[in-house]
């Protein structure tokens, strides 16, 4: 116990240090270590439908066509992701990497659990769109959605497809509810064949009814759901 006290003492005081957000995206360097002529790599803070909200802007030329990325969670941002693994995207597109309110950089205390609905979430990012239209003077742009992302990014183009070139899809949500039972049962049954009947007992007590999904509240919440669909996961990839 005290060593996960320790750790959470010493994740809060890096993040007074560097509070998330506090850094700056990097340029694409030339050789002489200039920023690329032309290309776009900003954080910034535009007012959407009366709250701040962040995004971060990367492209190598800001006359590529503009791609709007909504990301999964909701409130986990995919842009860090990119600072690892080169996605391509950006070579071929202005990516805006736009936080949802109340989240990472459009945080705000005064953001309520009222504000943040699904119909919110679209109102909010067609009105991302209509900046990044005017601001790259694009009369369309694109639109892509990761996991949780393209359950807003579906209702988006469906409200407004006029705006927008094409969607795309990663992880693309359809039936939440029957995906989460799907994969419930599928891990449960390969804990029962391992003989790993703790496992077993522990996924147990969150299905109590699978015609009330309810119950799927405290399961999708639940720190041993995502602990058994990893496990199971690099189980598989070890065989």
């Amino acid at each position: 116990m005290w060593v996960i006290l320790l750790v959470l003492a010493m994740t809060a005081v890096i993040m007074l240090i560097l509070p998330p957000g506090s850094g700056k995206p990097k340029p694409y360097p030339d050789d002489d270590e200039t920023p690329v002529a032309g290309s776009i790599s900003e954080k910034t803070w535009v007012d959407i439908n009366g709250f701040q909200q962040g995004m971060i802007l990367k492209g190598k030329h800001t006359t590529n066509p503009v791609l709007l990325f909504l990301s999964g969670g909701p409130g986990i941002p995919d842009y860090f992701l990119t600072t690892g693994t080169d996605t391509g995207l950006e070579d071929i597109f202005t990516v805006c990497y736009w936080d949802y309110r109340a989240t990472a950089l459009s945080y705000s205390s005064e953001c309520k659990e009222r504000d943040c609905t699904t119909g919110q979430f679209v109102q909010d990012a067609v009105a991302v769109t209509d900046y990044l239209r005017e601001r790259f003077g694009q009369e369309k742009i694109y639109l892509m959605g990761h996991s949780f992302g393209t359950y807003i990014g579906l209702l988006t183009v469906q409200t407004a497809p006029e705006k927008y070139h094409a969607y795309i899809a990663m992880s693309q949500i359809a039936n939440q509810p029957q995906s989460e039972l799907a994969a419930y049962n599928t891990i449960k049954t390969k804990y029962a064949i391992q003989g790993n009947q703790t496992m077993v007992q522990k996924l147990e007590n969150y299905q109590t009814d699978i015609a009330d999904t309810a119950w799927l509240r405290s399961w999708f919440a639940a720190p041993v759901r995502d602990y058994a669909m990893k496990s199971i996961i690099t189980r598989s990839k070890r065989r």
